[in-house]
């Protein structure tokens, strides 16, 4: 009975002890006379090493040996600014911080060799900035991520790569709610604008389809999450959409709040600046005409404008290189002697065969369904 009792209060403080961050043990680090004799070199060269390019983000790979070894850094600043304080010594301080900073990049080279993808997946989520579009799950991601990592500092990997696909699906799920944000976050601030504006009423046409297009982008980001330029193409169409809605809701709402002189002198005005632009094409007389009329008729005068346009004449003239001077009577004769050879398509003025498929441009298919390879397509997400 006593034992049962027991049983839980011993529970809980394993459980604590391992938890807890083991304390450095400087008595048994060893020091030379020279490395006690200049602690502070010493100290400033460790402290260099923390900012070293190799040593960046170690906080991830092993985190008990990283902090550990900060903490053994800390012990040394303390030394070293309170020399009356012995324990420990700089220099046993600054060499401890030295091997726990070895022991972590041991540990960093086998993450990376045993979770490979995990640590790229990892890396994906940092670049998509998850911290930022999704603060909670991101935490949460985190303290997953650290337990799959501490059993490769415990050296137990077989139980880390039982674990890895669980870790990998809570990170598939955190990419996919990440894009879901961030990249419909203009279309949606837009279309937050728009219903400001009170487009649903003075722009309903452009209102919904501005809607239509942010859910059926949510329903692609799902099914396509890695295809990153796809996603951005119907992201930004959503967000062209919600402006055009915002921006005509501006225009009807003002003409609906117009009374008789306003509108006269409203329309005036705009019929002026269209006779202003076709005037910089061609001189245009000033006629009675409705707006679609004005506009036909700088439609029009446009297209006029560009047909009369002089083409550039690139045709060779031969004339041109004829000269008296006995050098340019022998150029002439080999240019003779070109152009009357079997195959013209090896003159310099001839017309070149193009192949087609050199010509043909190459576009990305932003529409094609299941182009880009993902994994854990089983994986079910809560909206």
């Amino acid at each position: 009975m006593i034992i049962s009792r027991l049983l839980p209060v011993l529970i809980a403080l394993l459980i604590g002890a391992c938890a807890s961050q083991p304390e450095n043990d400087y008595q048994s680090i060893e020091t030379s006379q020279v490395e006690q004799d200049n602690p502070r070199a010493m100290y400033e060269r460790t402290a260099e090493l923390f900012a070293r390019p190799e040593n960046l983000g170690l906080e991830f790979y092993s985190p008990t040996y990283y902090s550990s070894a900060t903490r053994a850094l800390k012990d040394a600043e303390r030394s070293l600014n309170n020399p009356r304080d012995k324990q420990p010594s700089v220099a046993q301080a600054t060499i401890a911080a030295r091997k726990l900073l070895e022991k972590a990049q041991f540990t960093r080279a086998a993450v990376e060799r045993n979770l490979k993808d995990f640590v790229k997946h990892r890396n994906l989520l940092v670049e998509l900035e998850a911290s930022k579009w999704q603060p909670e799950d991101w935490k949460d991601l985190q303290k997953e991520m650290k337990e799959l990592v501490l059993l490769i500092e415990d050296d137990r990997i077989k139980k880390a790569l039982k674990l890895e696909p669980s870790v990998r699906k809570s990170m598939y799920e955190l990419e996919i709610n990440t894009l879901l944000v961030s990249s419909l976050n203009q279309a949606r601030k837009t279309l937050d604008r728009a219903e400001k504006a009170e487009a649903e009423n003075y722009s309903p046409y452009y209102f919904n389809q501005a809607q239509a297009l942010i859910a059926d982008t949510e329903i692609y980001i799902r099914g396509n999450y890695r295809d990153r330029r796809g996603i951005a193409y119907r992201a930004q169409k959503a967000d062209t959409e919600a402006l055009h809605a915002y921006k005509t809701a501006l225009d009807s709402k003002r003409l609906v709040e117009f009374d008789e002189s306003d509108t006269e002198d409203y329309f005036i005005a705009l019929k002026q600046k269209l006779f202003a632009l076709s005037n910089e094409i061609t001189e245009t007389p000033i006629i009675p005409a409705t707006i679609d009329e004005l506009i036909e008729l700088l439609v029009s005068n446009a297209k006029l404008a560009a047909s009369q346009v002089p083409e550039q004449e690139t045709d060779f003239n031969i004339d041109d290189t004829q000269s008296d001077d006995d050098e340019s009577i022998e150029v002439l004769e080999v240019l003779d002697s070109l152009y009357l050879d079997d195959s013209p398509g090896d003159t310099p003025w001839s017309e070149s065969s193009i192949d087609d498929d050199e010509a043909q441009n190459s576009f990305d298919d932003y529409s094609s369904e299941g182009s880009v390879e993902q994994a854990f397509d089983e994986v079910e997400f809560v909206e």
